[in-house]
């Protein structure tokens, strides 16, 4: 999905029920002259840097939006040039996945008024080239899951140690192993739940 407004104007951004916010792509500035310049061409381009983590910290995993094209929110990379801001984005049902190597420490977040609701959890090695694989010998921790649900779920944000055998146990102690979890980030009221929010 495409949107695009002039500076000083905003944007919604929306997705159907059940889906969320995940961005792709996003510029504040202008590269073609005519566009947002009443008419009147300018051959000056420019472009603000790292729009797109602005963008994704605000709207990424939300169902709407609202983004304003302002040099205050981006800051101005040519203040007597008149500029756009473009973004592209997608409504995904799917969760979000996170990967974490061993000495790693795994962060969830949700945004305000969101809580982490768990869909899976890996601890161990399925296969023989992440975090450094090498081994052809493949594990799971069956408690993974019930593990990381004490710790995280249904609260803003937690953080997890990959490598903490005090937290998972070593069921294989000679696999390197790795911590993946998917998760979604669903309204707090849904679950009765207070922003609960998770020591770092």
């Amino acid at each position: 999905i495409k949107q695009r407004v002039c500076q000083d104007k905003a944007m919604l951004l929306t997705c159907p029920s059940n889906y969320t916010i995940k961005m792709l792509s996003a510029f504040y500035g202008q590269r073609e002259g005519w566009y947002c310049n009443e008419g009147r061409e300018s051959y000056t381009t420019c472009e603000a840097d790292n729009p797109l983590q602005l963008t994704e910290n605000w709207c990424n995993q939300k169902q709407e939006c609202t983004l304003k094209a302002s040099s205050r929110v981006f800051k101005d990379p040519c203040p007597d040039v008149k500029k756009y801001l473009e973004v592209y984005y997608v409504c995904t049902q799917d969760g979000w996945k996170e990967l974490a190597c061993p000495d790693d420490t795994m962060k969830l977040s949700c945004p305000k008024g969101f809580v982490i609701d768990l869909q899976s959890v890996f601890y161990g090695r399925r296969n023989t080239y992440w975090c450094g694989g090498g081994s052809s010998d493949f594990c799971e921790v069956q408690n993974a899951f019930t593990v990381v649900k004490k710790m995280c779920n249904l609260k803003q944000k937690c953080s997890i140690m990959a490598a903490s055998v005090s937290t998972f146990g070593d069921e294989c102690p000679n696999i390197r192993k790795y911590l993946e979890v998917i998760y979604k980030c669903v309204k707090s009221e849904i679950y009765g739940v207070k922003q609960a929010i998770g020591c770092e």
